[in-house]
């Protein structure tokens, strides 16, 4: 039996692959009748439309992968046999599309499946207007939740098949999937390149055999709800959409709209002489499906660019673990184990998640600044950016635990970026530009 790194390395070499010809797919589909499920029944079947067989491109190639698609009594699925030969032996899965609502072949929207000849399931993935933003696992048997049930009578992966769906915080636009991918377990979503052997799947259709098409970005600007933001922030966080690297650029693509039930609404509450920069709502808003965050413009009317920029950094990470812990609380808990632990013993959700915040994001939060403010054309250094993650986190015990120097000179670089004062109230140059802000929101 071949390990799986050596199956890898057979499906990464075009040498080591070979078209399925049509006559053996159909003598394989003879010879292998498909497991068919639906209403309590299971039965074998056999394709008898052998015209329907294809034989498409596979990127870096001149073989081709097998395609034959399965019929389809509803038309509320698209199933497909995927047939190659590796290495000398024939290699197969039923690749399923299960679209949520009509669409064109560019913007899929719905589940994939992939499964073997006898419908026990492999992998799978869920996508939104061509983006996929999360993968299925397959749950323990004794797991009754998060069943994922076919919509068809007719389905080619067994019934029910009970998965846990994994969010994909930075979500990939995709038509085409390596040949790997299909066939090897341990190849993941990610592990995809242009420079490998791929396969275009298409949206929904019987495959177009053509080159792969690979969606472009969608644009993010509106997705997040910043209609009552004042627009003198709405610039700011438009430029933090665009942010590249880290946590936080997913967690803010992650709030595009595109991921179902993680939206983000921005506002701004004009009230003066509040005493932070911005808040967020514990409480995740079932109707919009949103977190909510609230900033006070006009409270900090001397708050530079990266004051700014770090506030709705900081207040995105919030809303962020709102909205997960909301919307899968079993997986929160696993992954935020050390937060659900501080709250349940200061019964403090503000400092439970500013403690998370020290473990797992600060850094993030350095980083992200940092590329924002090159963006802007400021040369500034690691530590300024470092001491600027800091803000908010002052009860931490981390920050406690700093010697008195380091704990003022980092309070000092906050106060001069939010209201161009230091600690002793004297004015000082700031390193950001002064957003102007009145009372108008968008």
């Amino acid at each position: 039996m071949q390990s799986c790194s050596t199956e890898e390395a057979l499906l990464q070499n075009e040498s080591n692959i070979q078209t399925v010809s049509r006559e053996q797919a159909i003598q394989f589909l003879q010879q292998n009748p498909l497991k068919v499920n639906g209403n309590k029944t299971s039965k074998t079947t056999t394709l008898s439309n052998y015209d329907a067989i294809t034989l498409e491109k596979i990127t870096n190639s001149d073989q081709l992968l097998t395609v034959i698609p399965l019929p389809d009594s509803d038309k509320q699925q698209n199933s497909r046999v995927l047939l190659l030969t590796v290495n000398d032996t024939l290699k197969s899965v039923v690749f399923t599309m299960y679209p949520d609502v009509a669409q064109s072949t560019n913007e899929f929207s719905g589940r994939v499946l992939i499964t073997s000849i006898n419908g026990d399931f492999f992998k799978g993935f869920r996508m939104k207007n061509g983006y996929i933003i999360s993968k299925f696992i397959k749950k323990p048997s004794t797991s009754t939740t998060n069943k994922i049930e076919s919509k068809s009578t007719t389905a080619y992966a067994t019934e029910p098949i009970e998965l846990q769906e994994v969010i994909i915080p930075a979500r990939k636009p995709v038509q085409s999937l390596t040949v790997a991918y299909l066939y090897v377990y341990s190849w993941e979503l990610d592990s995809s390149s242009s420079s490998l052997l791929n396969w275009g799947f298409g949206g929904g259709g019987g495959g177009s055999g053509a080159e792969p098409v690979v969606a472009e970005e969608e644009d993010f600007e509106d997705k997040i709800d910043d209609s009552e933001l004042n627009p003198c922030l709405t610039q700011v966080l438009l430029d933090l959409k665009n942010l590249k690297e880290g946590k936080i650029a997913s967690i803010i693509k992650t709030f595009s709209g595109e991921e179902p039930c993680y939206n983000w609404t921005i506002k701004s509450d004009n009230s003066k002489f509040l005493s932070t920069t911005g808040s967020t709502s514990s409480v995740y808003d079932t109707a919009s499906k949103s977190a909510i965050s609230t900033f006070h413009p006009l409270s900090f009317p001397n708050a530079t660019d990266l004051s700014w920029a770090r506030t709705i950094m900081h207040e995105g990470i919030h809303a962020y673990l709102v909205s997960f812990f909301a919307n899968d609380i079993t997986k929160a808990n696993i992954d935020f184990a050390d937060l659900v632990v501080e709250f349940a013993k200061t019964q403090d959700l503000n400092l439970a998640h500013h403690e998370e915040f020290v473990r797992k994001f600060s850094s993030n939060i350095s980083i992200s600044l940092q590329e924002y403010g090159i963006s802007k054309g400021y040369n500034l250094t690691k530590q300024f950016y470092d001491d600027m993650s800091w803000a908010g986190l002052y009860k931490t015990a981390a920050f406690e635990k700093l010697d008195n120097a380091t704990k003022e000179r980092i309070i000092n670089v906050i106060a001069y970026e939010a209201i161009g004062k230091d600690f002793n109230g004297d004015s000082i140059i700031q390193n950001g530009t002064k957003i102007i802000c009145n009372e108008q929101t968008n």
